[in-house]
């Protein structure tokens, strides 16, 4: 939910985004967990969504948020998806919860335009 269109801004500017989408997607009646999307020693991360829905429909939110890229769950397999080309997708190499972590966050985060 953070960084439009892959261009980095600043924490304020990104909140502001997640909280109108956040509250857009919780209208449309969808059961969301919040999650940070990370790279794997944490110091890249985006606030995001863990949404129960169909492949479609992920396809569908993640244009409406922006994004040029999403991750879609299907068992314990894990798919990196194009937003605009459905066609491009890779299947990443672990499972669902050998990604999940719970370490603790390091103060810096490269996701986020420094001022």
């Amino acid at each position: 939910m953070w960084n439009p269109n892959g261009v980095k801004q600043t924490q304020a500017k990104n909140r502001r985004f997640q909280h109108l989408l956040y509250r857009a997607i919780k209208r449309r009646g969808y059961r969301m967990h919040a999650i940070w999307g990370a790279s794997a020693v944490l110091d890249y991360r985006e606030f995001s969504v863990l949404i129960l829905c169909s492949e479609r429909t992920a396809a569908r939110l993640a244009a409406l948020c922006a994004q040029k890229a999403y991750y879609y769950v299907d068992g314990e397999k894990i798919w990196l998806c194009n937003t605009y080309y459905p066609q491009q997708r890779v299947q990443l190499g672990t499972s669902f919860r050998a990604r999940l972590t719970y370490n603790a966050l390091p103060n810096h985060n490269h996701a986020i335009v420094s001022r």
